[in-house]
């Protein structure tokens, strides 16, 4: 029972007030890298900053947390954008890396989760993603 209890408060609680997420995990690799988007709820001006919790679990379990904010990186604000690449082909792939979005829909009660395999545009758009917020990740979060 106490390693029950022990579990449950070693849990990780995410990122607060997180409303969208992105994401891939590698089929043979088994590793998992999610991004969690939030807005900061403590607005003290005009802007609408966003605080992002990136978070990698190796195969073996380890999981690294890094954090990201669009008031030190204006590159979360651009990455935070519509995704898709016009004019590329789409093909069917066995193996390879899962993909992740998850957003509010337009309904109220509503999420949109959108997963796709590599060489989608749903694959390039977080793999883009994941390479312009690399130098924006510190080991705490923002003021």
């Amino acid at each position: 029972m106490l390693s029950i209890v022990l579990a449950l408060g070693a849990a990780d609680p995410g990122l607060p007030h997180s409303w969208a997420e992105f994401g891939r995990a590698a089929a043979l690799s088994h590793v998992e890298e999610k991004v969690e988007i939030a807005t900061d709820p403590d607005r003290r001006s005009s802007e609408f900053p966003y605080r992002l919790r990136y978070s990698r679990t190796d195969g073996d379990g380890q999981v690294m947390v890094r954090w990201a904010d669009s008031r030190d990186c204006p590159t979360v604000t651009a990455v935070i954008q519509p995704y898709g690449i016009p004019g590329e082909s789409l093909s069917i792939v066995m193996d390879g890396t899962g993909y992740l979005l998850s957003a509010p829909s337009a309904d109220a009660m509503g999420r949109i989760r959108i997963s796709s395999n590599v060489h989608t545009p749903l694959a390039l758009w977080v793999d883009d993603a994941f390479t312009r917020l690399a130098p924006c990740w510190r080991d705490k979060p923002g003021a």
